[in-house]
């Protein structure tokens, strides 16, 4: 049987304290729901009754088994007297649908569901300590074969991986009619599965000295990283001294390339030797770059500005699924698709900006090339420096330990936000409306240029077809969005393969970037990865 930190309060109430990780985005959430997300799936019947696999009693049904089988969905977070942070699960709480638990809706379009779906993100947060989780039944009058699910979820519970788990199995349970898939007994193995990640690092097995000196040398690591981080530079965007305090708005968009168009850039990886993870990197930068140089040029950038950040470093980071360096027990009994929160962060430096042959561009000059910045052989090499940093940062053999000494900070950071932003607010100064320069935020610290991942396929996380057991298919996934809630200044870019098309979403935050500019970037990034990655004269018959 596995550990487990949960202890019993009452006789049917379980309690454990949140780990730094979950606490990090617990403060998140209370600053508007920052990093709430929504998975929005369209589902189409392809056997069986839309009354009754979309019946009140059958999505109920689903609902209590989901909790059941992930009890954290049906968990609340309470804050004792002396400010410590539990998770709190009733098991009375499980076995039923409460209130907001279950929202339905019947929606005329597509397009009206997404509406629906995406305004959980928006303001006010309509998730609480008390409702870390709820779903969205939108029923088709367009389309009777159509509905779709948005389970809406906060971030100190879950994650991608976590989310895509949920997803699956709620389906599952839709497809396969409303009899409970779990119950109440056995509830203790699966709290045991729900354990902070923090608490299954195999490093808490070492002794009490050994992890004091792995504790210290990593906070050293990390100062020392913080002292080189500092700086950096992204797209042009609007910030002031309280934007950090202003709850983002989420953009969000969305680009698809053909399966053709996939064989092909997937082909152009194997061949420079790389995965497209690490190439994403460069690509991303390389367009970011084409866009600062249009701007210099068209006369929208100041010699100044210019000449800055072409000598500033570029920063990147992004999430990293824990799961498999946890506990081993852990991981092989249900841990590797369990949904809890499960994450780590990583952030490196970038080279310069790849400026090649137009190092020396002046305004109304002609708008280099991709080969005028970056030719294709200095291309791939630049790919093996950056996948030679983020080594150096992802196999450390301290990174836990790097990656818990910030946690302290970003912890009081957070609370800071979520517990003043309203008064900062409203009593901001003119100083404080004043849009800062690309050179005075560089001086404030560090700043992300973008970050991003790319997760590989994802069919295994959102199969096709459900039952997922049996060879008679009563519905079909046809397809799935995520939406987010951004972070103030969040520019984040990501990358996966559905069904042997690779598509790239990108979240951001309106208030600072301006969505023309986002979109331009984008298209750069779907065009550079054309150029360096599909065969000039690119048909099917290349694969």
């Amino acid at each position: 049987m596995l550990s487990s930190p949960w202890a019993l309060e009452n006789a049917s109430t379980y309690v454990r304290p949140l780990g730094p990780t979950e606490e990090i985005f617990y403060w998140d959430g209370l600053f508007e729901g920052t990093a709430d997300a929504t998975t929005t799936a369209e589902i189409e019947i392809l056997h069986g009754s839309r009354e009754s696999i979309i019946s009140q009693a059958n999505v109920e049904a689903a609902w209590i088994s989901l909790k059941l089988k992930y009890p954290l969905l049906g968990s609340r977070i309470i804050r004792r007297p002396d400010q410590s942070l539990w998770f709190s699960v009733d098991s009375d709480r499980l076995s039923s649908a409460g209130p907001g638990e279950l929202l339905f809706h019947e929606v005329a379009s597509d397009e009206e569901a997404l509406v629906i779906s995406s305004s959980s993100l928006k303001h006010p947060r309509i998730l609480s300590t008390d409702l870390l989780a709820c779903a969205f039944i939108l029923r088709r009058t367009d389309d009777r074969t159509r509905f779709h699910i948005a389970i809406h979820i906060a971030h100190s519970i879950s994650d991608g991986n976590a989310n895509s788990a949920l997803c699956r199995f709620f389906f599952d349970c839709l497809a396969s009619g409303s009899s409970y898939k779990y119950n109440i007994e056995g509830i203790r193995d699966r709290l045991a599965l729900a354990s902070s990640c923090d608490d299954l690092n195999p490093v808490n097995r070492l002794s009490v000295p050994r992890k004091r000196w792995r504790n210290a040398v990593g906070a050293i690591i990390w100062e020392n990283r913080l002292l080189r981080l500092r700086g950096g530079h992204t797209l042009p965007c609007k910030v002031t001294n309280t934007t950090a305090y202003q709850p983002a708005g989420s953009g969000h968009i969305n680009i698809a390339f053909t399966q053709e168009e996939t064989q092909g850039i997937l082909q152009g990886c194997r061949q420079i030797g790389l995965t497209f993870g690490t190439i994403f990197t460069v690509i991303e930068q390389v367009a970011l770059t084409r866009i600062l140089c249009k701007k210099y040029l068209h006369g929208e950038m100041s010699q100044d500005e210019w000449e800055f950040r072409k000598r500033e470093p570029m920063i990147t980071g992004g999430p990293l699924n824990l799961r498999p360096y946890l506990d081993k027990e852990w991981f092989n009994k249900g841990g590797a698709t369990n949904a809890s929160l499960a994450i780590g962060f990583f952030i490196y430096q970038l080279p310069f900006m790849p400026l090649g042959a137009a190092t020396n561009v002046r305004p109304r000059d002609p708008l280099p090339s991709y080969d005028d910045l970056l030719s294709k052989k200095r291309f791939t090499y630049r790919c093996t420096l950056v996948k030679r940093e983020a080594d150096l940062v992802l196999r450390n053999p301290l990174q836990h330990e790097i990656s818990s000494a910030r946690f302290p900070g970003r912890i009081a950071i957070g609370k800071d936000i979520a517990e003043t932003w309203k008064y900062k607010m409203l009593f901001q100064s003119p100083a404080d409306r004043r849009m800062l320069s690309p050179q005075e935020l560089a001086e404030n610290g560090m700043v992300s240029s973008y970050g991003g991942s790319s997760f590989g396929s994802s069919d295994q996380l959102y199969p096709e077809f459900y039952p997922l057991s049996g060879e008679r298919h009563t519905l079909r996934l046809v397809r799935s969005v995520v939406g987010l809630h951004t972070r103030p200044r969040e520019l984040y870019l990501g990358a996966t393969t559905v069904r042997g098309q690779l598509r790239m979403y990108i979240y951001y935050d309106t208030n600072v970037y301006d969505e023309d500019l986002v979109k331009q970037w984008l298209d750069e990034v779907k065009d550079a990865t054309f150029h360096y990655l599909l065969p000039k004269k690119y048909n099917s018959s290349h694969l």
